[in-house]
């Protein structure tokens, strides 16, 4: 079974979504780019998903 620390490597080395934005990844404009990007691309997700639900909560 896959650690958490295998995890966060697989994504630091396999980051996604790197050409939607200019911004350097894991800054916030980058965030900023992937969430307007997604929610033009993928505007179900806000009817499937209850976002407010895990605000402040640290999630993958």
């Amino acid at each position: 079974m896959a650690t958490i620390e295998d995890v966060r490597v697989y994504w630091n080395t396999h980051i996604h979504d790197l050409e939607i934005s200019r911004h350097p990844p894991g800054s916030r404009e980058f965030f900023d780019d992937l969430d307007r990007y997604h929610f033009e691309k993928l505007h179900h997700l806000l009817r499937l998903v209850d976002f407010d639900g895990y605000r402040g909560r640290l999630v993958l």
